[in-house]
This record gives C-alpha cells, sequence and structure tokens, in this order.
C-alpha cells in the first residue's frame, strides 16, 4: 500500500520492479497525470500505449447508452402527446394538445437522429481499433488515426457541450492510442520473414485470432457464438491446407501475435477479484492483505481459458511450480520478509521479484 500516488511514487514503483530483474519492454496505462510524468522520467525509451479501452471505447460508449435512454424517453413522450391528442374533444382543447405533440415530436426526431449518428460514428470508432482488416493485414497506424479524427469533427457537429468534452479529451490522446498497430506490423512482418509460413496461411491465422479475441471480449452469448463459429471455420480451412504442421504453425503465430496490447484489462481483472475482498474488508485493509492477496493470486491455477493449468509465476518466470497445496516455491514467498520502500511503504508489485515478500495478516491484525 502506498500513502500516495505521487511522481516519486510510481518512480519507485517502477525502479523497484527493474531492480528485481524484469525490464519494461511495452507499457500500457491510463493517463493519470503523476503516472505519466514518471513513465517519461524513468521509462522514457520504453513504447508506450494508451488504454484503448479507457481512452476510447468505454468513454464514448457511456455516451451511446444515455442517447438510447434519451430518445426512448423522448420517443414515449410523444406517443403520450398523441394519446392525449386522440382523447381531446373541444377545438381549444385539440389546438393546444397538438401544439404540444408537434414540439414533442420534433425533440424525439432530434433524439433519435442524435443516437442513430452518435452510435454509427462510435461503431466506426471501434472498428479502427481492430488490428487486422478484412484480408487479415494489419490495419495501418495513420489510416486509424484519420478516421478518429474525421468521426470526432462529426461528432462534434451534434453539438452537445459533454460529448464536446470528451471529444477534446480523445482528439489529445489519439497520438498514443495506436502503438499496437505499429506492433501488429513489425510482428507480421518477422512472421513473414523467418516463419515459412505461406503469406495467404498468415493472412487466415491473423483472422482466426482477431476472432478469437472478439469471442474473448464478447459478454453476449449469441455474439460469443458467432465470433466461435468464424473462427473454428477459419482454423478448419487452414488445417486442411496445412496439414501435419497446422498445429505447430497455429501456436506459433498465436502466441506471437497474444503479445499485443491495446488495453490495461489483465490490471483491470485482478482489480474486480481484488474488489470482492476489499468490499468485506473495509476500514480494516492493511498491507498484509495485500501481499495475502498477492500471494493467492500469483500462485493460483487457471481453471479455464488458454492459460489453463498453469500460474501467473509460471507464466511470468518459466518455471514450473510446485503442485502441492503450498509448494517450495509458495513457501518461499510466503515466509519472505516484508522490504520497505525508501518512503517507509510496501511496493505492491515487489511480489514480482524473485523472492514474493509477504507479511501474515494475523500478525498485522494482533
Amino acid at each position: 500500500m502506498a500513502d500516495s500516488r505521487e511522481v516519486a511514487v510510481w518512480r519507485e514503483h517502477w525502479e523497484c520492479i527493474e531492480r528485481g530483474g524484469y525490464l519494461a519492454v511495452y507499457l500500457v496505462n491510463d493517463e493519470g497525470k503523476s503516472m505519466s510524468v514518471a513513465q517519461k522520467e524513468v521509462l522514457s525509451q520504453v513504447i508506450r500505449q494508451s488504454d484503448t479501452f479507457h481512452g476510447l471505447a468505454h468513454r464514448l460508449g457511456a455516451w451511446v447508452d444515455r442517447l438510447e435512454k434519451t430518445a426512448y424517453t423522448v420517443i414515449e413522450y410523444e406517443e403520450d402527446r398523441f394519446n392525449r391528442l386522440q382523447s381531446a374533444k373541444s377545438d381549444a382543447v385539440i389546438k393546444k394538445k397538438r401544439k404540444e405533440y408537434e414540439k414533442a415530436k420534433v425533440q424525439a426526431d432530434k433524439a433519435i437522429e442524435s443516437f442513430d449518428r452518435f452510435h454509427y460514428l462510435y461503431l466506426c470508432l471501434i472498428g479502427t481499433l481492430q488490428v487486422f482488416d478484412y484480408h487479415g493485414s494489419p490495419n495501418e497506424r495513420q489510416a486509424a488515426e484519420t478516421t478518429v479524427y474525421a468521426a470526432l469533427d462529426l461528432m462534434g457537429e451534434l453539438k452537445n457541450g459533454s460529448i464536446d468534452k470528451e471529444v477534446k479529451t480523445i482528439r489529445r490522446l489519439v497520438p498514443e492510442l495506436f502503438s499496437y498497430l505499429d506492433e501488429a506490423g513489425r510482428m507480421v512482418g518477422e512472421l513473414k520473414s523467418y516463419s515459412g509460413i505461406p503469406e495467404e496461411a498468415l493472412r487466415a491465422l491473423c483472422i482466426a485470432w482477431q476472432y478469437q479475441k472478439s469471442w474473448i471480449k464478447a459478454k453476449q452469448a449469441e455474439r460469443r457464438k458467432d465470433y466461435k463459429s468464424r473462427e473454428r471455420e477459419e482454423l478448419e480451412l487452414l488445417e486442411d491446407e496445412l496439414g501435419d504442421g497446422f498445429h505447430e504453425v497455429k501456436e506459433a503465430v498465436y502466441l506471437e501475435l497474444d503479445t499485443i496490447v491495446q488495453s490495461s484489462a489483465m490490471v483491470e481483472n485482478i482489480n474486480s477479484i481484488l474488489r470482492m475482498h476489499l468490499n468485506t474488508t473495509k476500514n480494516h485493509v492493511t498491507q498484509g492483505i495485500h501481499n495475502l492477496f498477492m500471494h493467492y493470486h500469483n500462485h493460483r491455477r487457471y481453471a479455464a481459458g488458454k492459460r489453463k493449468g498453469k500460474t501467473p509465476m509460471e507464466i511470468l518466470t518459466g518455471r514450473t511450480q510446485d503442485t502441492g497445496p503450498v509448494g517450495a516455491a509458495d513457501r518461499e514467498s510466503a515466509l519472505g520478509t516484508v522490504q520497505p520502500t525508501e518512503a517507509g511503504s510496501i511496493d505492491p508489485l515487489l511480489s514480482l521479484q524473485e523472492k514474493s515478500p509477504h507479511v501474515s495478516p494475523y500478525h498485522n491484525s494482533a
């Protein structure tokens, strides 16, 4: 736990990881001011990718929901005014209700148009975040940035002050939103040069990988099923073409493409797990609880997904962990001594070092 999130704390945070023997080669983070300043001081040579989810998709996606809700509200109001007009009897009341209905209809038409236009532009923006095009070629960074700027300009024509603020923020982020496309282009170029995979097969694998990525992220069962089916179709055709070497080639290409990172979803996943524990220990959160959680997370085995059967530490270090309830590596980690930072606090990421520090929560709460 840290007492603050100032520049000095973030600087020590990253230097601590480096002292543990882990060098940063690619950084994905949001736009926290202190974190950004520290990154420029300590990791200025590292490729930085702004979080596309929080920077663009989530920021504008929330407005899709708001505009849709507004549109339905004014449609219901228009219908109510229409029903009142139908029930009016006298000429004076009919005249009054007709004006109310016509005004409500104008408002509804305007709200529907705003939602339709914004939703269309939002989908265009989300499309620019795709790594590969429909032909399996990496999307070009300059083309993606140009599309984003054009869509943001059109969003500005909606004349919504709150949306304009979001557009202004995103416009400032665009230069750092698409670093991953440069990395994707480099990776595909290397795969073409050194893997010996036929170019058409490589493109098909890139398309299949993107479908896999889509079904992993999909929250609706129907969409997940659709993307899975598309990936399976691509892979079945490739298996016929590549024969016995299919599985080896597919795993090699997927493994390489999995290093393309667009958002801080991995950190958010940990936060979602940690949040459940924090909600049950409000006002009683100690460094010991954090250390216990780190130890559990780093050494637990995934029960499903492509990491099934592995632990985070095995993936990070490449070394097999003892399969016992508390293996040798676990015991060494659990009994380690907590190492304070210069500021006197405990750096949460010290668990990434060869010997993970741990303080018993029972000792701290005694």
